[in-house]
């Protein structure tokens, strides 16, 4: 069983639900790229996860670093989710941004799928309130060998936290895990304590 729905409906030859994205819960394991005014921190909290802090970053971005690029598959879809939470959503005033984003042999951007997360949807949630966001893209393009994804704020003058970003594989989100390669990684640090 895979989140409660038998095996064979999940039979497509992958782990159904699996995070292709490492440090996902951001504990800073250098698999993220953070550009001006971004940055992890503990000071809160999604779910036990630190969060990434986006303040005031206007077109600053949160991607993944180049050799961390997960491969693409061409004609699987893709589905990424993640959660996003405003504390003063009046101060957001520009759409906020993310995206499922597509790289050549050379990892030189080749197409993505960009999310637009609405000042509207901000205040919609409320002040300090996290909402999730999803979006899954499909690319039959042959020339895609890599997939990966970012963030924007937008934002000159608000601020925007992310949390928990998933890329999987399929057309539906799925809960919310770490990578398999990120529980290795924390079972060989309490081996070695």
């Amino acid at each position: 069983f895979v989140d409660g729905v038998e095996d064979s409906e999940y039979d497509v030859g992958w782990i159904a639900g699996r995070n292709l994205l490492q440090d996902s819960a951001f504990n800073g394991a250098g698999w993220w790229r953070l550009g001006k005014d971004i940055s992890f921190t503990s000071e809160i909290q999604y779910n036990g996860c630190n969060v990434v802090k986006m303040d005031k970053s206007g077109s600053q971005r949160l991607n993944v670093y180049p050799e961390n690029y997960p491969l693409h598959e061409v004609g699987t879809p893709y589905t990424l989710s993640f959660w996003v939470m405003s504390p003063d959503v009046s101060a957001f005033t520009s759409s906020a941004s993310a995206w499922i984003k597509y790289r050549d042999i050379n990892r030189a951007a080749n197409g993505a799928n960009t999310i637009n997360i609405t000042p509207s949807a901000f205040q919609e949630a409320g002040d300090g309130v996290w909402f999730k966001v999803t979006a899954t893209h499909t690319s039959n393009n042959p020339e895609h060998v890599y997939v990966t994804v970012g963030f924007a704020s937008n934002s000159t003058t608000g601020i925007m936290y992310v949390a928990q970003p998933k890329l999987e594989k399929g057309n539906k989100a799925t809960d919310w895990t770490p990578a398999p390669e990120d529980v290795e990684a924390e079972i060989n640090t309490v081996k070695t304590d």
